[in-house]
C-alpha cells in the first residue's frame, strides 16, 4: 500500500485498500479495516470513483452491523444504495436492500424488514439471480418466524430452500435447513 500511495496509484490504491479492509473485518479487526475503509472513502470521494465508494460503504456498514451499530449500519448502506442505483448497478443495490433488510430485522422494525426483503427479491427476480432470491426468501422467512407466523415461515424456507437445491448452492440448503430446525 506504501508503494501505491507513492507512485500515485489511485485506482490500485482504493481496490487494496478495500480488499484489506475486507480481510480485516472478516479477521474481526474492525478498528483497522475501519481506518483503511475510510482512507480508501476519502480517496474515492476526491476522484469521483462512485465504484470504488460503494464497495467501502458496504464493508463499513457490514462492520456496523456486526458490532451492532445498526443506524451507523443502516446510514452507509443507505448511501451505498443510492449510489449503486445511481450507476444502474442492480446486483449491488439488491445486495444493499438485502443487508437493510437485516438491519431491520435486528432493529426489530419488522416491516420495514419486510419490505426490503421483498423489494431484493422482487429486484432478484428481475435480474435472474435465483441466489439472491433464495437468501431474499430465507431473510423473509426468518422475519415470519420472530412474528410467530410459523406456517408462512415454514413456506418461504421451503422456498428458499427448493431454489438452492436447484441451484446447487449446499452452503444455502444447510444454512435453511437449520433455520427450519429452529422452528421445530
Amino acid at each position: 500500500i506504501d508503494v501505491l500511495h507513492k507512485v500515485d496509484a489511485q485506482a490500485e490504491l482504493v481496490f487494496s485498500l478495500n480488499y484489506l479492509g475486507a480481510v480485516h473485518r472478516h479477521l474481526h479487526e474492525y478498528a483497522a479495516a475501519q481506518r483503511v475503509l475510510e482512507e480508501s472513502c476519502q480517496i474515492c470521494q476526491a476522484r469521483n470513483d462512485r465504484f470504488g465508494l460503494t464497495v467501502a460503504l458496504n464493508i463499513l456498514g457490514q462492520i456496523a452491523y456486526e458490532e451492532e451499530a445498526y443506524e451507523r449500519a443502516q446510514t452507509f448502506l443507505t448511501e451505498s444504495l443510492a449510489v449503486k442505483q445511481a450507476l444502474g448497478d442492480q446486483r449491488g443495490a439488491i445486495f444493499s436492500l438485502l443487508y437493510l433488510g437485516l438491519v431491520a430485522r435486528a432493529q426489530d422494525d419488522y416491516a420495514r424488514a419486510i419490505r426490503l426483503f421483498q423489494e431484493g427479491i422482487q429486484s432478484s427476480e428481475q435480474h435472474g439471480d435465483r441466489r439472491s432470491i433464495a437468501l431474499g426468501l430465507s431473510n423473509l422467512a426468518e422475519v415470519e418466524a420472530l412474528m410467530d407466523h410459523t406456517a408462512a415461515a415454514e413456506k418461504l424456507y421451503a422456498e428458499s430452500l427448493q431454489i438452492y437445491a436447484d441451484i446447487s448452492n449446499v452452503q444455502g440448503m444447510v444454512t435453511v435447513h437449520m433455520k427450519l430446525g429452529d422452528l421445530a
